[in-house]
């Protein structure tokens, strides 16, 4: 027996036809001998048989040969056979003909099979299901054929999307090949070291302790400090001088400050940041050194005017 569309393709000989399903899984006479069948089980059995040959048989779309292991246990069959028996029940709930009958079948089990085989996602399943159905409902010769009308259309979609893709995810681990992923990890050669820590945040408290108790005289030991961290060591202590060359000595001690950046092991890029940060440092000392001179000049001129206003109290 031939499909329509068979018939057509021999009428027309040589001209394209859309790729149809209309009787490419179940005939037309499997067809009417399940319409002659009165008991579901009995329509089960039927359709296993039809599932053997699926499974096993050679044509385009029988399951390859790789993946014919999968449909190996019995359970699995009854399970490819058990959801083609819900789609039939489905069609006639609907009173579909035979050709929608064998083309809804042929829809489900094409989906299924490429679905499984190219590892399909629920979105690209679901998809490829949509652009099968926009196939069997459009009439636009030779890339589509108008067999479902609006309302089979719908019944199709909300059926397999209500039931196939609903448990898609335990179709995809029983139906397709497994696969196992070797992740090997490599080093790499010339990587930019990592900078070394930062002292914990822990140890901020004790400082500012420490500095509360001890106020510093001229802020220089702060900036000191703050280099030696930045740096990763001791800069040298500058010897006591006049509060005059004050900023002149912390200038004088740049150089220094830069062979100690430079002396430590670290890529060009952390060594320029750490020697701005130094010169930061060193031009913020030499400035809080000659605000806190003007503040003493001042307190000193203070003083002097307090005495002189003693002075001449007690001659009164």
């Amino acid at each position: 027996s031939y499909s329509f569309c068979t018939l057509l393709s021999h009428i027309y000989e040589g001209a394209p036809m859309a790729s149809s399903l209309v009787y490419e899984m179940l005939t037309e006479g499997h067809c009417k001998v399940l319409c002659s069948l009165d008991d579901s089980e009995n329509v089960k059995r039927y359709i296993s048989e039809h599932v053997e040959a699926w499974v096993t048989g050679d044509g385009p779309w029988c399951v390859p040969e790789k993946e014919r292991i999968l449909y190996e246990a019995q359970g699995r069959r009854d399970t490819v056979a058990e959801m083609v028996l819900h789609m039939i029940l489905m069609c006639w709930r609907e009173e579909f003909n035979n050709e929608k009958l064998s083309s809804a079948v042929s829809i489900l089990w094409v989906t299924h099979l490429t679905s499984m085989s190219r590892r399909y996602t629920m979105e690209e399943a679901a998809k490829f299901c949509h652009e099968l159905l926009v196939v069997h409902s459009v009439d636009r010769p030779p890339k589509s054929i108008l067999l479902f009308n609006l309302y089979d259309v719908k019944a199709i979609h909300n059926y397999i999307l209500t039931t196939y893709l609903r448990h898609y995810l335990l179709y995809l681990h029983t139906f397709s090949i497994p696969v196992s992923l070797s992740v090997r990890a490599v080093t790499q050669k010339n990587v930019v070291p990592s900078p070394p820590p930062f002292r914990p945040l822990r140890f901020a408290k004790e400082v500012c302790e420490q500095r509360q108790m001890t106020p510093s005289n001229d802020g220089l030991e702060d900036s000191r400090k703050l280099a030696e961290d930045v740096a990763g060591t001791p800069s040298p202590v500058p010897s006591p001088r006049n509060k005059s060359n004050s900023a002149e000595c912390s200038l004088t001690k740049l150089p220094e400050e830069q062979s100690a950046v430079a002396a430590q092991n670290h890529p060009a890029g952390l060594k320029h940041q750490l020697q701005a940060i130094t010169d930061e440092v060193a031009t913020l000392s030499a400035a809080k050194l000659d605000e806190l001179e003007t503040r003493i000049q001042i307190l000193e001129a203070k003083n002097v005017e307090h005495r002189e206003k003693f002075a001449k109290g007690k001659k009164k």
